[in-house]
């Protein structure tokens, strides 16, 4: 991971502010106070967010400032990243609202939770760094503020074994073994449960073993009962076939009874139709005689004639109201049209009148172009006049301005001599006659505009009234073409009158012609005649072919007769051979009752085993299940048993050998790495360094233990950075899957650090060999050591970077 650039907005003491790292070592110069710590803090913030114990979200917001925001910029193996949080000020509340998070120019939404956990799996971190507010392995690998790494070697032995087991996450070892035990205790539970479910196990087995043999024996009485009934039921299915043969020939001759009555009914009826036949022959008789007829009357012919009388009768009366309807129209039009010429007489009554008037008044309007023409003399007099005394009138100005230019000159213009008085009297005398002789012609003409003024008024009224009985000349003429072509359709509709009379009289006397010609009463009364004969002709005829029919339905009675007598004769025979079948009927119907019975007993008694066998197999059914059932509990007893032995014998302690390993290589690391780095920096081949079992620094000087707080403020400096950056190798090298191991941050790593021991600096940021290493320092000497130097000074309550 290296950083590469952050911007804070109102974050502690930085209003806006944008911090650029380059790769190498950097130092964060700046006097006490001046913001260092600050960029730290918000650099911490935007990768984990806020955090109760270590980073409030109170100790970032700036006094005043209702909202806040941290964006940093980093680089990954083959990724950009840039994360935004917000922070925001509601009422009395402050909290962290939702971020962004870019990579590779990708971009998520995500709440703070979600944010940290993106960070964790981009950096690599364990997953249950989530749930707990402290970033362990950041602070102890990336950035460790100093006054917390020399608390971390002055505190409780115990204490610090637990935070170095969190920083390791070893302490995950703990976990499992405490979730173990959990687990154990419920896997006792558990096999509780089952032991007491499963002890009836055995008693279900031994009824089960019971109900199967009583279901053996079961079925076996059933087979035998269902032997039995199928036995009985071939018998009575035999007996069955009996009987029905039996009553089939007993229907046979209740049916020979019915058909041996319905023939006697039959030939009785036979008997008195034939007797009503006979009658009514003789009826037929009588009525066949009264009808006279001449031999050669045939209806087909009569049937004719009468169709034409009655085409002949329609035909003249088809004809007869034609001519009444072409004569009623024809008075209809004739009516119609002595209306319309009278409407039309009265309308062109005054035609003639106004014919006379049209052509005075075209005689007077033919004058018209020697008006206009007078009219356009008149004006072109007039506007020559108006320009002749618009000429005096200007000649009179002159004249009169020359006068009185010259009676009040003195000196000549152009030669500028002096003016004598005789030469002023002769041009005044000159302009004067001017002025008469120009008033003289200006009197004459403006008579003469008066004069044409007043012709041209009377010619102008001349032509106005001219003009208005043009209108009325051609209004008159508009409505001498209406009458005009009115006098036209007067003159067709009394040529259509003469038509349509003319029509009307032709018609009545074709009415008259007709009348006498065809006379309808004399054929009605033919057509009456005619079909008086075609109804006798027509009764006679049914009457021959209801006789004929008669004596045919008789002679088919008579063969009936002898049919329905043969029929009965051999049907009596019949009945008199079948009377010994009904005794024999009744007594194959007894046998067969007492089969029924048998049958059904044997029925029920099989119906009743099969039941109960039924019954018994649900029984088995259930408790097969339940069997089965504790079977499986039972194999899960035994499961559950061999999991607990497992667990409590073997796997709690292989949790404590794994653990072990990892934290006596993890030791052994540790002490080799604090040993190098204490020497480096604490030249002195009297005092020496290593870590107990415990973790905790032990310092020896001339072979006696010195403890912490005993030690000068440079040794204390130099035995926590020691442990810092030991702890850093040991932390990448036991959680491999870190990606912060270029990146290291180290807070006032010199305080109270001699001038030879600010040298040795130099060699630690060498041997460190980091991409990106950031020193936090106020010491101006280190400034030589590093590749970038970032001054931060702080004005006004107001930090920023100084260029």
């Amino acid at each position: 991971m290296i950083l590469k650039e952050v911007t804070l907005r109102n974050i502690r003491s930085y209003v806006d502010e944008t911090v650029v790292f380059p790769r190498g070592s950097i130092l964060l110069a700046g006097d006490i106070g001046s913001g260092k710590s600050s960029l730290l803090f918000a650099v911490e913030f935007a990768l984990f967010g806020a955090s109760r114990s270590d980073l409030p979200v109170e100790l970032l917001l700036r006094k005043g400032a209702t909202s806040a925001s941290v964006s940093l910029v980093f680089e990954l193996p083959g990724k950009d990243v840039t994360i935004t949080r917000y922070i925001k000020k509601e009422k009395d509340t402050i909290k962290q609202m939702a971020g962004e998070v870019i990579v590779n120019n990708v971009t998520k939404e995500l709440t703070p939770v979600e944010m940290k956990a993106e960070v964790l799996a981009l950096l690599g971190y364990p997953e249950d760094l989530l749930t707990k507010n402290k970033n362990y392995i950041f602070r102890y690998t990336v950035y460790t503020p100093q006054e917390e790494m020399k608390f971390i070697l002055q505190d409780d032995p115990e204490i610090r074994l637990q935070v170095l087991r969190k920083v390791f996450n070893v302490d995950k070892y703990s976990t499992i073994r405490e979730n173990t035990l959990l687990y154990l205790k419920s896997l006792r539970v558990a096999q509780a449960g089952l032991k007491a479910k499963t002890e009836p196990l055995e008693q279900y087995r031994q009824k089960f073993r019971e109900n199967h043999e009583e279901k053996e024996l079961l079925s076996r009485a059933g087979e035998e009962a269902e032997k039995d009934a199928r036995q009985l039921k071939e018998h009575l299915q035999a007996q069955q076939e009996k009987v029905l043969v039996l009553e089939q020939k007993y229907q046979q001759v209740h049916q020979v009874t019915q058909r041996l009555s319905a023939l006697k009914a039959l030939l009785k009826d036979n008997e008195l139709r034939k007797e009503q036949l006979t009658l009514k022959q003789e009826q037929i008789t009588p009525a066949l005689a009264e009808i006279k007829l001449p031999e050669e009357i045939v209806a087909k012919t009569i049937t004719a004639e009468i169709q034409l009388l009655e085409k002949t009768k329609q035909e003249h009366l088809q004809k007869k109201v034609s001519l009444n309807e072409k004569i009623m129209f024809c008075q209809k039009q004739i009516s119609q049209l002595r209306s319309e010429v009278e409407g039309f007489q009265t309308e062109i009554q005054h035609l003639e009148e106004k014919q006379k008037t049209y052509g005075l008044l075209s005689q007077v309007v033919a004058g018209k172009t020697s008006l206009v023409e007078r009219k356009r003399q008149v004006e072109d007099l007039f506007e020559k006049t108006q320009a002749l005394i618009t000429k005096n009138q200007t000649l009179l100005a002159q004249s009169r301005e020359m006068q009185e230019r010259v009676a009040h000159l003195d000196t000549c213009p152009t030669c500028l001599q002096q003016v004598a008085v005789d030469h002023k009297h002769r041009i005044t005398e000159q302009e004067a006659h001017k002025i008469r002789q120009a008033e003289l012609i200006l009197g004459e003409l403006q008579k003469r505009r008066a004069t044409v003024w007043l012709q041209r008024e009377e010619v102008l009224r001349e032509i106005d009234a001219l003009l208005q009985k043009e209108n009325t000349l051609a209004k008159l003429a508009g409505e001498l073409a209406q009458l005009v072509r009115k006098q036209e359709v007067l003159d067709k509709k009394r040529e259509e009158l003469r038509s349509y009379a003319q029509e009307n009289n032709r018609r009545s006397q074709e009415l008259q012609e007709l009348e006498t010609v065809n006379n309808t009463d004399a054929l009605s009364r033919s057509i009456s005649e005619k079909q008086q004969q075609l109804q006798l002709l027509l009764r006679q005829e049914y009457l021959l072919k209801q006789q004929s029919e008669l004596q045919q339905l008789a002679e088919e009675c008579s063969r009936k007769s002898i049919q329905y007598q043969q029929e009965i004769v051999q049907l009596e025979q019949m009945v008199a051979t079948a009377e010994s079948i009904l005794p024999l009927l009744e007594k194959e119907k007894t046998m067969m009752s007492e089969l029924l019975g048998k049958e059904r007993d044997a029925s029920v008694r099989v119906a009743q085993l099969t039941t109960k066998r039924d019954f018994v197999t649900r029984q088995l059914d259930e408790l097969t299940e339940q069997v089965v059932s504790l079977t499986r509990e039972q194999e899960r007893l035994i499961r559950l048993r061999e999991i607990h032995h497992w667990l409590e014998e073997f796997f709690i302690n292989l949790t404590y050998t794994i653990e072990k390993h990892v934290m006596v290589r993890a030791h052994r690391l540790f002490n080799q790495c604090f040993q190098e780095w204490f020497a480096m920096l604490i030249d002195d081949e009297q005092t020496s360094g290593r870590i107990d079992d415990l973790f905790t620094p032990v310092i020896e000087q001339n072979g006696h233990e010195i403890s912490f707080a005993h030690l000068s403020g440079g040794e204390r400096t130099s035995a926590a950075l020691a442990y810092r950056l030991a702890l850093n190798r040991v932390i990448s090298d036991v959680v491999h899957t870190i990606q912060t191991k270029d990146l290291l941050v180290l807070d006032e790593p010199t305080d109270g650090f001699s001038a030879e021991q600010l040298d040795k600096m130099r060699d630690v940021l060498e041997r460190l060999g980091l991409q990106q290493t950031i020193l936090v320092s106020h010491e101006s000497k280190i400034e030589s050591f590093v590749e970038k130097v970032i001054r931060i000074q702080k004005e006004g309550h107001v930090s920023s970077v100084v260029q």
